[in-house]
């Protein structure tokens, strides 16, 4: 294997980790809105601290669940206020 083959190896090994990594935070991401909607059937609004616990029982780590609702608050998805998250 040459050195071209060999970083052209590399490239697409880089590319493929970054899908798999990708496809994680979307995994993720589904599963926190599940919790969401689980947790405000009987509520409207939801703290976020239970969001977070229940995110941990399901191996999300509290950096990621945090990370992933700032990204769905940007999204739209979800509004936080005063501690509280609901859907927009």
């Amino acid at each position: 294997m040459d050195s071209d083959e060999f970083d052209e190896l590399m490239k697409i090994q880089k590319r493929a980790a970054s899908r798999i990594i990708e496809e994680s935070n979307e995994d993720d991401k589904i599963s926190l809105i599940t919790i969401i909607n689980e947790l405000s059937v009987s509520k409207k609004r939801i703290p976020v601290e239970s969001v977070i616990l229940e995110a941990e029982q399901q191996d999300i780590s509290e950096s990621t669940a945090i990370s992933l609702l700032d990204q769905l608050k940007k999204d739209r998805i979800i509004k936080v206020e005063e501690g509280f998250i609901q859907f927009s």
